[in-house]
């Protein structure tokens, strides 16, 4: 999990809650929160790299794509989009 954060300590406590949430979730919550994250996730035998909008945003989108990185809203992630739909109004 890498999170970019100017706060060390907030990149932290970001990373240590979407480890404990797990991949689509701590995902969902990057999204919500326009955070920028890259997640290495456990495909079969092998690692997939998954980095929210505002990863490929922040190191661009042709820097993502050309390191073979996808990107959430580009992958079918079940409870994501359902996730982000969600949030109430105060």
């Amino acid at each position: 999990m890498t999170i970019v954060d100017p706060s060390n300590a907030r990149a932290d406590a970001w990373a240590t809650a979407m480890t404990v949430l797990g991949e689509q979730e701590g995902m969902a919550l990057a999204r919500r929160h326009d955070l920028a994250v890259l997640m290495l996730v456990r495909q079969g035998d092998g690692w997939q790299s998954l980095a929210s909008p505002a990863f490929a945003e922040y190191f661009g989108r042709a820097m993502v794509d050309k390191l073979g990185i996808e990107v959430a809203e580009d992958v079918d992630n079940g409870p994501v989009a359902a996730d982000e739909g969600s949030e109430q109004e105060n």
